[in-house]
């Protein structure tokens, strides 16, 4: 059954991910490293434009990287609506380990990378790498307070896969370490309700 909050105040947050990278087949970790999209990315944005055009969206915000600003630019130009890049919405930082496969990793890395394969969300990867946890703080630290900006609202980001499964993760009040389990490719689309009693009801995952 849906949730019943006919008398509270209802905000709409539409999350994706960003579209198709150009070195996708790689398998490589780009982490903070711009990467731009292909074209198939761009068809991705478009056809997420034609299922939120007419859901009065307020506001569209990305990360500063260009595999988001890209996608933001198509949401919110045909929108006729400015957006804004926000430095706290990058993907993970990946550190040393940026540009390397999860094969690589473990040839050079193979200490670490054993503490990695038993706790993929708490390992720092070397070079100033993220955690999971690491990550979630700086999310929320930006994403929480767009919930109060737009209250009663509906605005769209476009984000990254780790991002997005720690924003949903957060919404659903799911350990960090379980985040995986959710799917997120490349240009798909979640939706989240929050209501001012603090329920958020997650009413779509990694829709393609």
């Amino acid at each position: 059954m849906k949730p019943i909050r006919a008398h509270q105040v209802r905000t709409r947050v539409y999350i994706a991910r960003h579209g198709q990278v150009e070195n996708f087949v790689s398998g490589v970790y780009n982490g903070q490293t711009d990467v731009p999209i292909t074209q198939v990315g761009r068809e991705q944005m478009l056809s997420l434009l034609d299922r939120v055009r007419d859901c009065g969206i307020s506001a569209v915000y990305c990360s500063d990287l260009c595999r988001t600003v890209e996608g933001a630019e198509i949401i919110a130009g045909s929108l006729n609506l400015p957006y804004e890049k926000l430095p706290g919405l990058r993907e993970r930082n990946f550190g040393d380990w940026e540009g390397l496969t999860y094969e690589e990793i473990g040839r050079d890395y193979p200490d670490l990378f054993g503490y990695w394969q038993k706790d993929v969300t708490a390992v720092r990867p070397p070079g100033g790498g993220e955690s999971s946890y690491d990550l979630s703080e700086r999310v929320l630290k930006t994403y929480l307070p767009l919930l109060e900006k737009h209250c009663g609202e509906s605005f769209f980001i476009v984000a990254h896969g780790g991002v997005n499964r720690l924003i949903l993760a957060h919404a659903m009040k799911l350990e960090i370490r379980y985040i995986f389990r959710m799917d997120q490719a490349f240009g798909c689309l979640n939706m989240i309700d929050y209501y001012d009693d603090g329920f958020a009801y997650v009413k779509l995952i990694n829709g393609v």
